[in-house]
């Protein structure tokens, strides 16, 4: 009976020990399986938002950038600009024209074209050059640039000499008021240029001068003029003509007056 008795305590105690484990087995399953429902949970909530942010509703910045304004893309354009100024730096190749100390006119005239140009293009007015090194160009290859490509000036650049009286020198800009086609706008060119050609330091000024017999001028349909520089045979005026700085000073003002007279057209730089 006694024997009876312990063996029923003893089951007892089995059964309760044995329920306190299933009972502590569950619990933690049920840690595990919580814990497990936890991080799918964020980790579904993490994709949401990150799927959000990529393709959902865009930001106020984003909003404000997609209602800006495109910039506008430029259209390049491959026609050819139209030449608003033809320099003519005379003489050239076999033909030399005047000398002094052994230089050609024909180089001095190239030397402050060149520069004349510079002035021009920084300025944005299109120029190109009857001769833009030491080659021939006929007087007749001159103005039939000029004429075909309707050019606004013509502008042709010259030393000049009289050995017969060397005590003679200064600046002086012909035009054709009476032949050329370009007849009016020449004498308003040869003027602008002259007003401000004459201001150059050490200048001697012997004006404008009309003239109809210089081919370069009385074959051009456009307004054209030609600037004697200075006298080569005249010895203040040589070494003016042979110095850097002087004909620096020199193409800045020729190219004011070439400015002033287009922006008298209304199209100084397109």
């Amino acid at each position: 009976m006694e024997a009876n008795y312990e063996r029923t305590r003893y089951e007892a105690r089995m059964r309760l020990r044995r329920k306190k484990k299933l009972i502590k087995a569950a619990k933690l399953l049920s840690y595990r399986v919580i814990k497990s429902l936890i991080f799918i949970v964020i980790g579904m909530i993490l994709g949401f938002l990150l799927a959000h942010k990529t393709t959902g509703t865009p930001s106020e910045a984003e909003n404000l950038t997609s209602l800006a304004p495109k910039p506008e893309i430029p259209v390049v354009s491959d026609a050819p600009k139209k030449i608003q100024v033809l320099l003519d730096p005379g003489h050239g190749g076999k033909d030399t024209g005047s000398e002094a100390a052994g230089t050609p006119e024909k180089t001095l005239n190239l030397s402050i074209a060149l520069l004349v140009e510079e002035e021009l293009k920084n300025a944005g007015i299109e120029v190109e050059m009857t001769r833009s090194s030491d080659q021939t160009v006929s007087l007749d290859e001159r103005a039939a640039l000029a004429n075909e490509n309707k050019v606004q000036a013509f502008v042709s650049i010259h030393q000049n000499s009289f050995k017969d009286d060397r005590s003679i020198r200064g600046l002086e800009v012909w035009y054709n008021d009476v032949k050329s086609s370009g007849a009016a706008g020449s004498r308003k060119l040869a003027d602008a240029i002259h007003t401000y050609a004459k201001q150059t330091a050490g200048t001697s000024d012997r004006g404008t001068v009309p003239d109809e017999k210089l081919k370069v001028l009385r074959t051009t349909t456009v307004p054209a003029c030609l600037i004697e520089v200075g006298y080569l045979t005249n010895t203040t005026d040589k070494n003016l003509i042979f110095s850097e700085s002087y004909q620096k000073e020199l193409a800045k003002n020729i190219a004011r007056g070439i400015q002033e007279f287009l922006q008298s057209l209304g199209t100084s730089a397109e």
